[in-house]
């Protein structure tokens, strides 16, 4: 029997023993299944990294064909909320970000994401608060959605999305003045319950979503209309790939 037979022979017996019809073996036949399952894979272990893969890519598409399914039914919540956001008013595209203002990440794509925005006359980008990286993110999207109050919200965003190293309290109240903000009326700003319920509703969407960390991307094409399309894109990304989502063209 050569290689390539013989493997096939043995992912069937793998896929024999996770049935019923195993259990209708004697113990003889169940061992002798068993010896020629672990001599093959003890000889070719790369089989179990190939069935690894294969599960992950499984779950991974499972995860994100889910996420799609959630993002139409909560389109108008995602796509139309009073989140803050740039660009377009009548737009074709909708970028639509869920990050965190301690994450390095969202941070390492923020320049990407506002050269996006400029070039694409077509597009809208609405940020989504999503603090998961403890009290201080909490704290940081608190203050830049009180700020709103200020109209101080994208350069208060921008500042505290290009400050160097972990955020303290202290540190966005800093960036916040610097920004021209008061910072009196933004502490009393933060205390409004309309910034709690927006947290909130945006910790929802994640969690319906089933985003696992930030930043997050979620993508509307042709929003409003019968033609909608969606996508969901997790993690850092280059700009090549995350406009190939947005057209569509990936």
């Amino acid at each position: 029997m050569n290689i390539n037979n013989y493997k096939l022979v043995c992912v069937g017996m793998l896929s024999l023993m996770s049935t019923d019809i195993f259990a209708t073996f004697d113990d003889k036949q169940k061992e002798e299944i068993g010896v020629v399952v672990r001599d093959y894979l003890i000889t070719h272990p790369e089989v179990i990294t190939e069935a690894i893969q294969a599960l992950q890519q499984k779950e991974s598409k499972a995860w994100v064909d889910n996420a799609k399914k959630e993002i139409i039914a909560n389109q108008e919540e995602i796509f139309s909320s009073n989140s803050p956001a740039i660009g377009s008013e009548t737009p074709k595209f909708i970028l639509v970000e869920f990050f965190d203002y301690n994450c390095p990440h969202c941070r390492a794509m923020h320049s990407m994401l506002q050269e996006i925005a400029a070039k694409n006359n077509d597009l809208r980008l609405i940020y989504k608060e999503l603090p998961v990286l403890g009290e201080t993110s909490l704290f940081a999207a608190s203050a830049a959605l009180a700020s709103r109050e200020q109209n101080k919200y994208h350069e208060f965003h921008k500042k505290l999305m290009t400050s160097e190293g972990t955020l303290s309290d202290e540190k966005v109240l800093s960036i916040a003045k610097e920004s021209g903000v008061d910072i009196e009326k933004l502490k009393k700003d933060m205390k409004n319950p309309k910034i709690i319920q927006e947290l909130q509703a945006v910790q929802k969407l994640a969690i319906q979503l089933g985003i696992r960390g930030t930043p997050t991307f979620v993508i509307g094409r042709a929003p409003g209309t019968k033609e909608m399309t969606v996508d969901f894109v997790p993690g850092e990304t280059n700009q090549e790939n995350l406009m190939k989502h947005i057209k569509g063209e990936n």
